[in-house]
């Protein structure tokens, strides 16, 4: 499915065109379209990606047997560590 098709879809359901649109009329469609800031959806893209990475295992660890063992050892010292 590509990624605008939910949002097509939506189009032909009249209470979500009503809530988000203000109505099913062509016109008021492309008017909240054209108000959308054009750097806001990249934005929020960029910022998804970055939270994606930033609390992500990288796969190199996430192919390592025994991970969770491993992890909750290194855990066990931080948390003694920090005490």
């Amino acid at each position: 499915m590509l990624p605008a098709t939910p949002l097509v879809l939506n189009l032909r359901i009249p209470s979500y065109c009503e809530t988000v649109y203000g109505g099913m009329d062509v016109d008021k469609i492309a008017a909240r379209f054209s108000a959308v800031d054009k750097a806001g959806p990249a934005e929020l893209l960029e910022s998804w990606r970055r939270e994606k990475f930033a609390v992500g295992i990288p796969r190199k660890l996430e192919a390592q047997k025994h991970l969770p063992q491993k992890l909750a050892r290194f855990i066990a010292v931080v948390a003694r560590e920090l005490r």
